[in-house]
Protein backbone atom coordinates (compact mmCIF):
# COMPACT_ATOMS: atom_id res chain seq x y z
CA UNK A 1 0.00 0.00 0.00
CA UNK A 2 1.31 3.45 -0.92
CA UNK A 3 1.57 5.80 2.08
CA UNK A 4 -0.82 8.76 1.87
CA UNK A 5 1.96 11.39 1.80
CA UNK A 6 3.35 9.82 -1.40
CA UNK A 7 0.06 9.55 -3.33
CA UNK A 8 1.05 12.36 -5.74
CA UNK A 9 4.31 10.68 -6.74
CA UNK A 10 4.47 8.20 -9.61
CA UNK A 11 4.71 4.96 -7.61
CA UNK A 12 2.94 1.68 -8.08
CA UNK A 13 1.99 -0.95 -5.52
CA UNK A 14 5.09 -3.05 -6.34
CA UNK A 15 7.43 -0.28 -5.14
CA UNK A 16 6.56 -1.04 -1.51
CA UNK A 17 7.03 -4.20 0.53
CA UNK A 18 4.01 -5.73 2.27
CA UNK A 19 3.46 -4.65 5.89
CA UNK A 20 4.17 -8.19 7.15
CA UNK A 21 7.46 -8.65 5.21
CA UNK A 22 10.29 -10.12 7.28
CA UNK A 23 13.98 -10.60 6.52
CA UNK A 24 15.43 -13.89 7.73
CA UNK A 25 19.03 -12.68 7.84
CA UNK A 26 19.59 -9.95 10.50
CA UNK A 27 22.76 -8.69 8.78
CA UNK A 28 20.93 -8.31 5.46
CA UNK A 29 18.11 -6.45 7.24
CA UNK A 30 20.63 -3.99 8.69
CA UNK A 31 22.04 -3.18 5.25
CA UNK A 32 18.59 -2.98 3.67
CA UNK A 33 17.58 -0.35 6.23
CA UNK A 34 20.74 1.67 5.49
CA UNK A 35 20.12 1.47 1.73
CA UNK A 36 16.45 2.44 2.12
CA UNK A 37 17.41 5.44 4.25
CA UNK A 38 19.95 6.58 1.65
CA UNK A 39 17.38 6.33 -1.15
CA UNK A 40 14.51 7.94 0.74
CA UNK A 41 16.66 10.88 1.92
CA UNK A 42 16.61 12.19 -1.66
CA UNK A 43 12.79 12.27 -1.99
CA UNK A 44 12.35 15.74 -0.47
CA UNK A 45 14.88 17.26 -2.86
Amino acid sequence: MIPEKYRNYMFNENDFLPENYTVDDPEKEKYLKIAAAMISDDIDQ
